[in-house]
């Protein structure tokens, strides 16, 4: 502001920034579509925590229901511009969704198809949708991101006092029943996507900094500086003496917050890294170790910091394998942490993955040129209407029931999607590209190890790393 002596006043303004979940302009429909979009994809593993299970309503219901009305409202609201390299996967998904049915007329399997093809043919596009516009429209994904990096600490701590109160039972003890065992799963999968998310802020927190100038100040100063006083003009004033220097209130604040984030981040990740090794789940725990790994390395890699890429790789790998030294060092460590002893007293060989694995590279030689069929092949390996029993790879499943068309296809969709990211990184900014990969990552390692194509996590996901090669303007 201008003084009656001619000078200017910049103004400061300070501001208490909220460090998980950012506040849009009030009743934002992007923000509710990013909010409702987080809760649809992890709603299996809200549905985990005890403090939820006892909802008088269907968490996955609620949530679609609240991000249906917001999806036209971005669309109108947006300019949107794709780039050419989106049209390989696009085509692709279009085309295995139609190749899905039309494999679907040779299946064997009646309970199995009837369930999987509306799953991957009706819901899969409309969550691709979702992903790509909450994926490339910032409101949206500020919100998304926030609030998977939310529920993420939430489920962990719902499923460590349901433990610990008996009133929650893990999914990979034996006798469990099918609904239980995707517990572990998706609890996993949300604590890998928080933890890559925390882990962003981690290296984010570093910039510091909450007080902003205001940016009239020096085109104000400027406007003063040219302007011609007319001759009739009385002189100018003496100029005031400068004023004594105070302290200012903010600086503590300002310092103690910027060694506290730090921490506070690091601490998050170190509890969900705990956390994930409760329930029992093995690729979740292998998804967080990746993601937080290369989450922040996507983030380095498009602000072209390539060193800095390559020191928190080193760092991350090095600090997950000691602590996984110090835990394996002492048995007695161990002990209670589900997915520890998963890993070293079961092993792979105590899966049922390698069989079915085995089984459906054998059956895809088998049915050759065309496949068994959508659905077909629990039916053909000897499994019976089991949907559980699917070949827990997406593309062994693609190969084994849609044939060397079905493998192309789904290679195109999502390999096709995963080079669009990877080439994208350069041009994206820093803190999107990251995050993209924080909430990509995990659900791609998981559809190698589980799930079908019927999961809508997947085509969600799909959507989210399509959305880097869409450019977004508000009309």
């Amino acid at each position: 502001m201008l003084t009656g002596a001619g000078r200017v006043e910049t103004t400061r303004r300070w501001a208490v920034p909220l460090w998980v979940v950012p506040l849009p302009r009030a009743g934002s429909p992007a923000a509710l579509a990013g909010l409702a979009g987080a809760v649809l994809q992890m709603a299996g593993a809200l549905k985990s925590a005890p403090q939820l299970s006892l909802l008088p309503f269907d968490v996955t219901l609620a949530a679609a229901a609240a991000l249906l009305p917001t999806l036209p409202w971005l669309v109108a609201s947006r300019r949107w511009t794709l780039c050419p390299s989106i049209a390989l996967p696009l085509g692709s998904a279009g085309a295995l969704w139609l190749w899905l049915v039309i494999a679907g007329t040779w299946s064997a399997s009646t309970d199995i198809l009837a369930q999987k093809l509306p799953e991957a043919v009706l819901l899969g596009p409309a969550m691709l949708l979702a992903g790509l516009l909450i994926g490339a429209d910032d409101a949206a994904r500020r919100w998304f991101t926030g609030t998977v990096l939310i529920i993420g600490p939430f489920v962990a701590a719902g499923i460590a006092w349901g433990l610990a109160s008996g009133t929650a039972v893990l999914g990979g003890l034996v006798g469990a029943s099918d609904a239980t065992r995707v517990q572990y799963q998706l609890a996993g999968l949300a604590m890998a996507c928080s933890a890559a998310l925390a882990a962003l802020r981690l290296v984010e927190s570093r910039a510091g900094g909450c007080g902003r100038t205001a940016g009239m100040a020096e085109p104000a100063l400027a406007g003063v500086r040219n302007q011609t006083l007319p001759r009739t003009a009385p002189p100018p004033p003496a100029p005031l003496p400068p004023a004594p220097p105070r302290p200012s209130p903010h600086r503590a604040a300002v310092a103690l917050r910027t060694l506290f984030r730090p921490l506070f981040w690091a601490l998050l990740v170190l509890g969900l890294a705990v956390g994930a090794l409760l329930p029992g789940g093995r690729a979740a725990l292998l998804s967080l170790g990746g993601a937080v790994v290369l989450a922040p390395a996507a983030r380095f890699l498009a602000a072209r910091r390539w060193r800095m890429a390559m020191a928190w790789v080193g760092a991350a790998a090095l600090a997950g394998l000691l602590g996984l030294g110090i835990l394996l060092s002492d048995p007695d460590r161990a002990q209670g942490l589900r997915t520890l002893e998963r890993f070293t007293g079961e092993g792979i060989a105590a899966s049922a993955r390698p069989v079915l694995w085995a089984a459906a590279l054998d059956w895809a030689g088998e049915a050759a040129p065309l496949g068994l069929g959508t659905g077909g092949f629990t039916v053909a390996a000897g499994y019976g209407e089991q949907r559980g029993l699917y070949p827990h790879n997406h593309a062994l499943e693609a190969l084994a029931e849609g044939g060397p068309i079905g493998l192309l296809l789904w290679l195109g969709c999502f390999g096709g999607s995963a080079v669009v990211l990877l080439r994208r990184l350069p041009r994206l900014d820093p803190g999107r590209a990251g995050r993209l990969v924080a909430v990509t990552l995990p659900v791609a390692l998981g559809a190698m190890v589980s799930t079908d194509l019927g999961n809508r996590m997947v085509w969600f996901a799909l959507g989210l790393a399509l959305s880097a090669a869409v450019e977004v303007r508000r009309v």
